[in-house]
This record gives structure tokens, C-alpha cells and sequence, in this order.
């Protein structure tokens, strides 16, 4: 199944876009688009607030 969120605030992990779609494919982020560049026949779910953000996972071990 493949569709797309719009968010008024993404973070790619190094800057903050406006107004942007993620395109999510099989459970998996496949692209960052312009609401306008997503291709005809997916479905858009928007989002009035929030921000998407990567998922950041910290695994350090300390006195193991």
C-alpha cells in the first residue's frame, strides 16, 4: 500500500522543510515531496500541526 502524509514541518536530519509530504510505501519512508509533486492516485492524509522527524535510537552502553 503506498500514500502520503502532508505536515506543515518536516526535519530531514538537517533541516527543517515547509509544507511537505513523506510518501510511505510498505511501511517504509520512501520520499519527501511538495504536495503538488506527489503523483496522481495516492492518497494524502493531511496533517494541520506537528512536526515529522526522524526517529533518533541511542545505544551506547556505559560500565558494561
Amino acid at each position: 500500500m503506498k500514500y502520503a502524509i502532508q505536515v506543515p514541518a518536516l526535519f530531514d536530519g538537517e533541516k527543517m522543510l515547509e509544507r511537505r509530504c513523506i510518501v510511505v510505501e510498505d511501511q517504509h519512508v520512501v520520499a519527501s515531496l511538495r504536495k503538488e509533486d506527489v503523483p496522481d492516485g495516492i492518497p494524502v492524509t493531511v496533517l494541520d500541526k506537528g512536526v515529522i522527524a526522524p526517529g533518533f535510537v541511542d545505544l551506547q552502553v556505559n560500565g558494561g
